[in-house]
């Protein structure tokens, strides 16, 4: 009985490290994926920023 008890403890240990892992793997993947779009975006965002400040001052 304590041989099962112990064997479902570490079925259960291991479920848990294997979800741990892949909830971290998932959340650096999400982190990469949005620091890539940040680098992707932030020319565009830049360009649009330096366009939105240049428009008011045109328009003077």
């Amino acid at each position: 009985m304590e041989n099962t008890a112990a064997f479902l403890f570490a079925i259960v240990l291991i479920q848990i490290v294997l979800l741990g892992t892949l909830a971290t793997i998932l959340a650096m993947a999400f982190v990469c994926v949005c620091h890539a779009m940040a680098i992707v975006l932030s020319p565009a965002a830049v360009s649009h920023g330096v366009f939105v400040m240049k428009k008011p001052i045109s328009v003077r």
